[in-house]
């Protein structure tokens, strides 16, 4: 009987340790795994905020739009003084080529007309040397001696062939350009009486290019 309690005695201590190993087992599988663990769903009262962008995320590239750049008044003067300056030019060296008749006529009437013209636009003040002007006169000077190059009737044609180009010229950009930028009524009367005079030169022109 006493060999007996003796051994219930060594029995249950080993029985409740190894119970309460199983029960620590259980409640170490019970833990959640990283797939087990719920998200809470956002409130839809509490709007979500955007991560701001680091350094790196920020585009700070801008592209200008196109046609922002404009022409002043001032840009405006500037440029017919150099269209006139050009075709007095022209109608000079016209003169001192010896054209005859009828281009001879109209050689003077480009000297006069736009002699008076550039008198009266340097008299309006404010004209300003842009880029685009000095641009104007590089290539009035490189049209104006490849045009020196020929004599004869070949001057002849090629001079009345280039009023023709260049008095179309001088009517798109008072049109689309000289016009629009006259911001003072006697500028922009002035840009409109001359647009009148070059129309008048440019039928000349193209009478004399049709010949008789």
């Amino acid at each position: 009987m006493r060999s007996a309690h003796r051994c219930l005695v060594l029995v249950l201590p080993a029985l409740l340790l190894s119970a309460c190993g199983d029960r620590r087992a259980k409640e170490d599988d019970a833990s959640p795994t990283p797939s087990d663990e719920v998200v809470a769903p956002a409130d839809p009262a509490k709007p979500e905020v955007a991560a701001t962008p680091g350094p790196t995320d920020v585009d700070d590239t801008t592209a200008a739009p196109p046609g922002t750049a404009t022409t002043t008044q001032g840009d405006a003067l500037g440029l017919l003084i150099a269209a006139n300056e050009h075709e007095v030019a022209a109608a000079e060296q016209a003169i001192a080529k010896k054209v005859t008749g009828d281009v001879l006529a109209f050689a003077n009437m480009m000297k006069t007309d736009h002699g008076k013209n550039l008198a009266d636009t340097r008299a309006l003040g404010g004209a300003i040397e842009s880029a685009d002007v000095t641009a104007m006169k590089s290539k009035g000077a490189a049209d104006l001696a490849a045009l020196g190059t020929q004599s004869g009737t070949a001057y002849e044609q090629a001079y009345i062939d280039a009023m023709v180009k260049g008095h179309t010229d001088v009517l798109g950009l008072l049109d689309g350009t000289l016009i629009p930028a006259a911001t003072d009524d006697k500028v922009k009367a002035h840009f409109t009486a001359t647009r009148a005079a070059v129309a008048t030169h440019l039928d000349e022109a193209k009478k004399l290019k049709a010949g008789p």
